[in-house]
């Protein structure tokens, strides 16, 4: 399943700001599959649990699996979610340096977000309305697996993850 619109994430151009503070454009992920999704740091309900959920399917994986495999959490939240802040919530919630957390414009996530297929929308006092899905990408940046809505069956992502970097 490739990204909305037939190509890869990767294939989108811009250098996104990673803690602590150096940047980085997608295309440098490629050669390793990804757990990815978009979140923002002072959520309270949905995000947590997106994390949650993206820690699992990385706890069920073999270890000669795990370290070829990433993680990354992309901002809806440009103006909070500085790089400070988004290594101190990668420290509060135990992510190790195999995470990427990324920020960028308003324009970059608008971008990723319909190749994602992503819906959120800005609410008053700063939050974000958003779905709540995971992708599963291979290492060329293409959807293998879209987990959607919270509770999906995350123990059929560890095994895609593991059949991708034994191909």
């Amino acid at each position: 399943m490739p990204a909305a619109g037939g190509s890869s994430v990767y294939q989108l151009t811009g250098s996104w700001t990673a803690r602590p503070d150096r940047h980085l454009q997608l295309s440098k992920l490629q050669g390793h599959p990804q757990s990815f999704a978009m979140i923002f740091t002072h959520c309270t309900s949905v995000c947590p649990r997106i994390v949650d959920e993206m820690k699992t399917i990385r706890d069920s994986l073999p270890a000669s699996v795990k370290k070829e495999v990433g993680g990354v959490l992309v901002s809806f939240d440009p103006e909070r979610d500085t790089p400070a802040r988004l290594s101190m919530f990668a420290a509060q919630r135990g992510l190790d340096a195999q995470w990427e957390l990324l920020e960028g414009s308003d324009g970059q996530v608008r971008e990723l977000s319909m190749a994602l297929d992503v819906r959120y929308q800005k609410l008053s006092g700063g939050n974000f309305s958003h779905s709540g899905d995971i992708y599963i990408l291979d290492e060329n940046g293409n959807i293998v697996q879209s987990l959607s809505g919270l509770g999906g069956s995350v123990h059929s992502a560890d095994s895609v993850l593991t059949r991708l970097v034994r191909r």
